[in-house]
């Protein structure tokens, strides 16, 4: 397989959308216009960031906490606002990754209402 199959071939990998986006942001201070023209689907989850060591620890460690489209760092809101302004008609998915694992039935309901009640 010559150089340019696998260059053309990579053009569809997601790992180098990624970093496309990445370098443009981090870069040459691009935001969604960068990849608007691409997006096909938009993942919806939520996290924050929970202390892992006490105050008394000479280093604070973190780690990441999934939790429900309201309680997390992101705004669905916002985020729900901006795709109905640019007319967004692709998929949304909920992946239903929670850290508490035994409310990932009540948490999934929860956040489908959420999501439906953004974009009545």
């Amino acid at each position: 397989m010559g150089a340019e199959v696998v260059q053309q071939l990579m053009l569809l990998a997601p790992t180098t959308h990624f970093v496309q986006l990445g370098q443009a942001i981090l870069f040459r201070g691009a935001g969604l216009e960068v990849v608007w023209p691409h997006l096909c689907m938009v993942n919806l989850k939520n996290a924050f960031w929970q202390r892992t060591t006490g105050p008394e620890a000479e280093v604070a460690t973190w780690r990441h906490y999934w939790t429900s489209g309201r309680q997390g760092l992101a705004s669905w809101p916002r985020v729900i606002a901006e795709l109905r302004r640019r007319g967004y008609s692709g998929t949304v998915c909920l992946p239903a990754e929670y850290t508490d694992e035994e409310a990932v039935d009540r948490l999934i309901v929860e956040d489908l209402a959420f999501a439906q009640g953004l974009f009545a």
